[in-house]
């Protein structure tokens, strides 16, 4: 990652060689590429945090500590797929 120096050296540079239209493209483009990255590490978290609740639930539901009902609604909330039928 770069830090703030860095980051202003290459805007310094960018500004030298870009006209402003250039300039604002290429920063349109790298903020999506960073959206993009952003966004597939934000539904990585998301699947292992699932999973981790999966389990647990299975784990309290065969412990008799969660009963169907209260499975039924772990499955109803977002973004928690279906657990148990």
């Amino acid at each position: 990652m770069l830090n703030q120096n860095e980051l202003m050296d290459i805007c310094e540079k960018i500004k030298a060689t870009m006209s402003k239209t250039e300039i604002m493209d290429y920063i349109d483009e790298r903020i999506n590429e960073k959206i993009i990255l952003l966004k597939g590490d934000i539904i990585i978290l998301e699947r292992q945090t699932n999973k981790k609740i999966q389990e647990i639930a299975k784990m309290l539901f065969a412990k008799g500590y969660l009963n169907k009902e209260d499975i039924d609604k772990i499955n109803a909330m977002e973004p928690f797929t279906k657990i148990i039928n």
